[in-house]
């Protein structure tokens, strides 16, 4: 009977054990996603986004004095700087390990978050191009087509999360190939529209 009692008590701990295992494990990829997007990403995005914001003047000046095709050409010389940026910072994006380790992130931690950051370098590039036709649109005021293409984008990145995390088990890999999708399709949605007749006058090709 001690004998029963003692396996009994064995297979409780192992059990125990396990469910630590597998807590520690879900709290470290959560931390790990959470440091990618916030030290890394967080940082390039703001760095990019603020670079962007210097299209508002510009094509709100053109706009204001309707020299509608200015616009156009603006964003495009947008894109080729903010594009040369996103290349410059792409150490940031490969040494990342490294540099969340300097930072004092736990060695496990930093190693998932520079696998979740390098999956991450599509959407990096996404910033290069979304942010100018983003600004493109505000300065005409066309604020609704950004709603409706962001809404769209949230439900793709929805349904293509729930695919890669839960049922194709692509974890954290997963997570950040749903993101890179996402901020591509607003990308394209926004792109599409001012191409396909959205802005005749302020967009004449490149």
């Amino acid at each position: 009977m001690q004998d029963g009692d003692e396996l009994a008590m064995g297979k409780q701990l192992h059990h125990e054990g396990q469910d630590k295992d597998e807590d520690l494990g879900q709290r470290a990829t959560l931390a790990a996603i959470s440091i990618a997007n916030t030290v890394i990403v967080g940082f390039n995005f703001g760095l990019l986004l603020g670079m962007a914001s210097a299209l508002e003047t510009l094509c709100g000046q053109a706009f204001g004095a309707k020299k509608y095709h200015l616009l156009g050409i603006y964003m495009q010389r947008s894109w080729m700087v903010l594009f040369l940026f996103c290349v410059l910072l792409l150490p940031f994006y490969i040494f990342a390990s490294p540099i969340l380790k300097w930072l004092g992130q736990p060695d496990d931690v930093a190693e998932m978050s520079g696998v979740v950051v390098l999956w991450s370098i599509p959407m990096h590039f996404s910033f290069g191009l979304l942010f100018p036709v983003q600004r493109f649109l505000q300065s005409q005021l066309k604020n609704q087509v950004i709603a409706w293409v962001s809404l769209v984008g949230l439900l793709i990145n929805v349904l293509t999360s729930w695919l890669f995390v839960y049922v194709l088990d692509w974890g954290v890999i997963g997570a950040a190939v749903a993101l890179d999708i996402s901020w591509w399709v607003l990308f394209i949605g926004l792109f599409g529209y001012t191409a396909l007749g959205g802005c005749p006058l302020s967009w004449t090709g490149f």
